[in-house]
């Protein structure tokens, strides 16, 4: 059996084991309140969207994991 990634079994997949699986854990994250992806659970506290992956690795023991920068540090100011 082929895999990609996360231990993904392509085989699986193409035999549609994968669209169960899929629907099991869509209806698994309604069910314990997700409510948008991406939606992680660590813990059994949710954290919700992209912006707030520091805390996912925060809460998964990186205790250095600094906030996001979208925007390079302004420099000086125009004259």
């Amino acid at each position: 059996a082929s895999t990609v990634g996360w231990h993904v079994n392509i085989d699986d997949m193409i035999s549609g084991v994968g669209r169960e699986k899929l629907l099991q854990n869509t209806e698994e994250a309604l069910n314990r309140g997700s409510f948008g992806v991406p939606s992680f659970w660590v813990n059994n506290r949710l954290f919700y969207g992209v912006d707030h992956l520091h805390f996912v690795e925060r809460a998964l023991g990186n205790a250095s994991a600094a906030l996001p920068r979208f925007y390079p540090v302004p420099g000086e100011p125009r004259k």
